[in-house]
């Protein structure tokens, strides 16, 4: 809650965190918004109107069900990364200049990883930082 919403800056934090702080956080953030999933058919009606609102809003936080999508195709892949990067520039804007590579599904583990390269913004020399995520499949 904004308790002074007449003031247009917020106060210096006093709290710090480390770099290395900082980079889980940022991994597990990514990890939580890729293992998660949105419909759009409960909002279809709510966003026929305006659906920019929709997909800017909490609603649309996750990613699409992709399960459609041939991942072990390099056009399935590209079109998924596309849709992680999409995510992450909307939802994780600690991180710019963001690389994603997706490799193929792996049935042994039930999973797509996925290693994400991007530059750290809140860092002052922009950081670069490279982390896999494992995206579960969804039963």
């Amino acid at each position: 809650m904004d308790w002074e919403p007449d003031v247009d800056s917020e106060a210096t934090s006093l709290r710090s965190i480390t770099l290395e702080q900082l980079k889980e956080s940022i991994r597990e953030e990514v990890s939580r918004l890729f293992n998660t999933r949105y419909s759009r058919i409960p909002f279809a009606l709510a966003a026929l109107n305006d659906n920019q609102r929709f997909e800017n809003s909490l609603a649309s936080y996750g990613l699409i069900d992709f399960s459609h999508f041939d991942v072990s195709r390099m056009s399935g892949r590209r079109k998924l990364s596309l849709h992680l990067q999409k995510a992450l520039e909307y939802y994780e804007p600690r991180l710019t200049e963001i690389r994603i590579q997706v490799y193929p599904f792996n049935h042994r583990r039930q999973s797509i990883q996925v290693v994400i390269d991007g530059q750290i913004k809140a860092v002052p020399l922009g950081e670069r930082y490279t982390f896999p995520v494992e995206i579960q499949k969804i039963s």
